[in-house]
């Protein structure tokens, strides 16, 4: 582990791994037979000219980079853990079109808040994993809802699976994928914040948002075969 750790610390061998990770993200993307669910909405998005906010959970990472490159030109960021496996998994969606936000977890966010509510504001797209980096697994955090209360963006609720994968050990149990397979994202229905909103309100939408988040979830893996994974 630790031979690993040093070989990662080397700026060229993550620039050279997040390259070869690019390439075998498009080799997946490009050999599965793709299937979409919410059609209407994935519309409505690409058609709408207000910004969106994106949640996904954070073991279908290698998944969700698909589904975003249709909504190019539109700027579109990931949001990232500035940690040195986070830098790494934003530098593979960088090969892909993809921009990112960092955030600095020991300087408490405030930072990377403020510039994703610029983000939005100015127009851009965020993609974000409500329980990442650490957990616990597939709970929703209140960072999106008062992002979407502040700017008026609308949040999705988003999914995607495929059939040929293998689940990790992990806090998130990642999913690993593989070419050649069958796949579906998903598209939910948004959720709207209201700005007056009060705490008991946004813990009230909170709940409804991760129900979503998780029925999307469990559905897109029910149908391909598999029990669905799930909330710690």
């Amino acid at each position: 582990m630790a031979v690993i750790k040093r070989i990662l610390n080397h700026t060229r061998t993550r620039r050279l791994l997040a390259a070869l990770g690019a390439v075998y993200l498009r080799v997946v993307y490009r050999t599965t037979r793709w299937e979409l669910w919410g059609t209407p909405q994935r519309d409505a998005i690409k058609a709408n000219e207000a910004p969106i906010i994106a949640c996904f959970w954070h073991n279908r990472l290698m998944l969700m980079s698909y589904p975003w490159q249709e909504m190019l030109p539109k700027p579109f960021y990931m949001v990232q853990s500035a940690h040195r496996d986070g830098v790494l998994a934003g530098t593979v969606i960088n090969h892909l079109g993809l921009k990112n936000i960092y955030v600095e977890r020991k300087k408490g966010g405030l930072g990377a808040f403020r510039t994703m509510l610029s983000t939005l504001k100015n127009g851009g797209n965020i993609g974000f994993t409500p329980d990442g980096p650490k957990g616990p697994r597939q709970r929703m955090t209140l960072t999106p809802l008062l992002l979407a209360q502040k700017s008026g963006a609308l949040l999705y609720p988003t999914a995607a699976s495929i059939s040929r994968r293998r689940v990790l050990n992990t806090w998130d149990r990642f999913l690993i994928i593989f070419p050649f397979s069958r796949g579906i994202t998903a598209y939910g229905e948004p959720l709207s914040v209201p700005r007056d909103a009060d705490a008991d309100e946004l813990e009230r939408l909170r709940l409804v948002f991760e129900g979503r988040m998780n029925a999307l979830a469990a559905s897109v893996d029910a149908a391909l075969g598999f029990v669905p994974i799930e909330a710690a």
